[in-house]
């Protein structure tokens, strides 16, 4: 990755489905000895794999101990580590206008959301007229919701911390350079 001046994790697998986040990290000691505190940012690459498919490896990088006795550390390339400053040249929002009704129509749709809400309300008046529960009755909305779901295995999600950044996440600079470096990585991973 040295070559292309791009930070990519060696664990994360080219094809699979490839989410970002990015967060600030908020250091600031409340002792009245403290010195200093850090307002940084983190960003964060998760993989999701799908049954039957966790993703073509890129390589398997080992390290031999022998082959790096006595040798530094490179330093991460600039175009990741350097934020160069971002300027928004438009002050003034532009919100576009609204097309079609603003409201809405005479017969609303009912919400199968709602639906699923009144049969777990249902369920629930049924379980408090019961004089004794059984095993499988659920009363919270959770249980309830949850026994309804179909089963399903959960592969295990990828996560890799990218280098943090000491600049603070709320500025605009950051914000546009962190998503030029989850987009480079992004792409070196699914390309396209």
């Amino acid at each position: 990755m040295r070559k292309m001046g791009l930070v990519c994790p060696p664990k994360l697998s080219n094809h699979l489905f490839t989410t970002a986040a990015l967060d600030n990290i908020d250091h600031n000691p409340s002792s009245t000895t403290s010195m200093d505190s850090f307002h940084g940012t983190s960003i964060s690459i998760m993989q999701h794999p799908k049954l039957g498919f966790e993703g073509a490896p890129r390589f398997n990088s080992v390290i031999d101990e022998r082959l790096i006795a006595g040798k530094k550390i490179t330093a991460l390339p600039d175009r990741c580590t350097n934020v160069p400053p971002t300027i928004i040249a438009q002050k003034e929002q532009i919100v576009p206008p609204i097309i079609g009704p603003a409201v809405r129509s005479e017969v609303p749709e009912i919400d199968p959301l709602i639906v699923k809400e009144y049969e777990w309300l249902n369920n629930l008046k049924h379980l408090l007229d019961k004089p004794e529960l059984d095993i499988e009755d659920y009363i919270s909305w959770g249980a309830y919701h949850a026994s309804k779901q179909m089963p399903f295995n959960n592969m295990k999600t990828t996560v890799t911390l990218m280098p943090l950044f000491l600049d603070c996440a709320h500025s605009i600079a950051m914000i546009k350079h962190s998503m030029n470096v989850i987009s480079d990585t992004i792409q070196l991973l699914n390309p396209g």
